[in-house]
């Protein structure tokens, strides 16, 4: 399977996947402009903490990560990432394993019952009452707590984790499935086993440079195709001929199982 197809653009329209960041929600709120453009479009959340770096930078990771899980891993390999229900992946059921045990996992935005936490092997059934209990929000948020947990990443960046969610990898393997495990630990899947350093160096790749088009030369004799000056009253102020607004879908961008991202 060839996640990077799934994530990639690649001159289509409606393919693949972007990311918007920025340090304001009004620059994130320009991924609309990419809604016909892309099949879906995710925002980073980074204005929210954007002046402590430990955070916004977790916070980029985690927002990528859930890019890659949703729209890449669970699109090519469903049976192992995917979110259709609790049952149908190996994630998913890792998840239900782990709800409302300590060690284990429970979504702040969802309830255990009596608001109790169980032994490990007796979690509560799945979904849990709450506004994270569908799989596309509840197993990606999961997954990103065990991925990182299983990386070891600890120290450097401020990741955020359930209350009973082991954040360390001698904790996590302690408490984790085989079935996961395995997962995680098969080169097949390309999962990240260790922290990533931001700094990355690639071999026998060439880049394509985005080169802005260069504007023909305006005869005397022909009317120019730019935003014109209309005739101007000397009681009336300039008007100028505005550039179309770009168009946006009907619908919301969906998930790879036809639902809403959880944000």
């Amino acid at each position: 399977a060839d996640v990077l197809s799934q994530l990639a653009q690649k001159k289509q329209l409606g393919h693949g996947a972007v990311l918007m960041c920025g340090s304001t929600e009004a620059k994130e709120q320009k991924e609309d402009f990419f809604d016909d453009i892309f099949s879906y479009s995710f925002s980073c959340h980074t204005y929210e903490m954007f002046a402590v770096e430990s955070i916004f930078k977790a916070i980029m990771f985690e927002e990528t990560f859930h890019l890659i899980h949703q729209n890449g891993w669970a699109v090519s390999y469903p049976d192992t990432f995917g979110l259709d229900s609790y049952t149908s992946s190996v994630v998913c059921r890792e998840t239900a394993r782990h709800q409302c045990t300590s060690p284990g996992y429970v979504h702040p935005e969802n309830i255990c019952p009596n608001g109790s936490m169980l032994a490990p092997g007796s979690p509560q059934a799945s979904p849990l009452q709450g506004t994270c209990n569908d799989p596309d929000c509840d197993c990606v948020e999961f997954y990103r707590q065990a991925a990182t947990a299983y990386m070891n990443w600890v120290g450097d960046l401020d990741f955020w984790y359930a209350d009973h969610m082991p954040r360390n990898k001698a904790d996590f393997v302690m408490m984790v499935s085989s079935e996961l495990l395995s997962v995680m630990e098969n080169p097949v899947y390309n999962q990240p086993q260790a922290p990533l350093s931001g700094v990355y160096t690639y071999t026998g790749m060439t880049g394509t440079n985005l080169v802005a088009p260069t504007l023909s030369p305006v005869k005397e004799d022909e009317p120019s195709s730019s935003p014109t000056l209309s005739s101007v009253k000397e009681d009336e102020p300039p008007s100028v001929e505005p550039f179309p607004s770009p168009k946006k879908k009907s619908k919301a961008p969906k998930s790879p199982n036809g639902k809403k991202e959880k944000k």
